[in-house]
């Protein structure tokens, strides 16, 4: 059983999944739940697509409060989601752009929540602090550069970047870090060289980071790596 910040939608690719809140297994074909519900999933062999969404996004407010309704979980109807589902599945064949996948996942908020208010196409001072972190990532990266690179003062980029994506440069940066660090991990390297060489001070640090993101540790991230299949859409490049 687990835990984590992030509120979840899971959408089977192939067979059911199972999922125990604590009471046994049900089988489902989609299910949105809740930030900081306990719970354990099984694939059973199959693959699951696993949609993570920061809690203070606009649009994880509205699944909360409008699809939620302040339950735990929710099972999802994947009906009105088929060419999405097909496109996911693509995704372990094929490589797809960084807007590709953002737009992916946008048009599935946008089906569930049937609000594209705040899906927009980013702001392009937004779309390049991006691409700076993306390709700085390990190193310290000093919010005054970003806002120098981007022709806005460090007070107006952190509000318009919170605004556009949902959570701050800080913790956009460490969501970049620890990432690439499963990649690392998943391909055969230690704690220690993917702290180090994803930007981490220290293999503590990517451990308590990697534990609040996804409510695992990387005991258990080494222990069930051959079932996880990681995929990187290109970073954005800096225009």
């Amino acid at each position: 059983m687990h835990s984590h910040y992030a509120l979840e939608i899971y959408m089977a690719l192939e067979t059911p999944f199972q999922m125990d809140f604590g009471n046994g297994d049900d089988n489902y074909q989609g299910l949105i739940i809740n930030s900081n519900i306990p719970h354990r999933f099984s694939g059973n062999n199959g693959t699951c697509a696993l949609i993570l969404i920061n809690p203070k996004h606009p649009l994880a407010n509205k699944i909360s409060n409008n699809i939620l309704n302040g339950n735990a979980y929710k099972h999802l109807d994947l009906r009105p989601f088929q060419d999405i589902l097909v496109k996911l599945s693509n995704l372990q064949n094929e490589s797809l752009s960084y807007e590709d996948v953002r737009q992916l996942v946008a048009g599935l908020l946008i089906t569930l929540t049937r609000d594209s208010s705040k899906m927009s196409s980013t702001d392009p001072r937004v779309k390049k602090a991006i691409s700076e972190i993306h390709h700085t990532y390990k190193q310290t990266i000093e919010l005054s550069h970003l806002a120098s690179s981007t022709r806005l003062s460090p007070s107006r980029l952190r509000h318009l970047f919170k605004e556009e994506t949902g959570i701050t440069v800080r913790q956009y940066i460490l969501n970049m870090r620890v990432t690439e660090a499963v990649k690392l991990i998943i391909n055969g390297h230690s704690k220690t060289y993917a702290a180090h060489e994803s930007g981490f001070s220290d293999a503590a640090h990517l451990s308590r980071t990697f534990r609040n993101v996804y409510g695992l540790t990387l005991s258990d991230l080494y222990k069930y790596n051959q079932n996880i299949n990681v995929h990187y859409c290109p970073q954005p490049e800096i225009e």
